[in-house]
């Protein structure tokens, strides 16, 4: 269940480090360490953290449900703010004399919103779950 998925684990000096779980042994959780609080005592790599000192670790996923949903309202939201903003620039009529600035302003608006859009998916597609060890 574990190995595999990017972990979290809160050491008994209060430091944090994270990384993929490679293997689970009788005796400890090995993974190799991304990111760590305390670069001294824990430093990237590989790194077996013993099982006395394994309390609790927090399982992190992601999936693309919410950043498929975020990015095509935003594309549809994006396409109509700046269709409307390019109209409204121009004056409501389409004419020759509008120049570049509308179309401009149209997609920017578009691609903000797009990317906006996607920002808003992604962080609601992170999720997070805590296993706690009986010791």
């Amino acid at each position: 269940m574990v190995v595999g998925k990017t972990v979290s684990i809160t050491m008994p000096d209060a430091a944090v480090i994270s990384g993929v779980a490679t293997a689970v042994q009788p005796d400890a959780l090995v993974l190799v360490i991304k990111k760590t609080s305390n670069a001294h005592a824990y430093p990237k790599g590989q790194y077996s953290v013993p099982r006395a000192t394994l309390h609790a670790v927090e399982l992190r996923t992601k999936t693309a449900r919410y950043r498929i949903i975020g990015t095509t309202v935003g594309g549809v939201l994006g396409t109509v703010g700046g269709f409307v903003a390019a109209a409204a620039i121009c004056g409501w009529g389409w004419d020759n004399s509008c120049g570049g600035g509308a179309a401009a302003a149209g997609i920017g608006i578009a691609a903000g919103s797009i990317a906006g859009g996607y920002f808003l998916g992604n962080a609601a597609d992170r999720r997070s779950t805590m296993i706690v060890i009986d010791p």
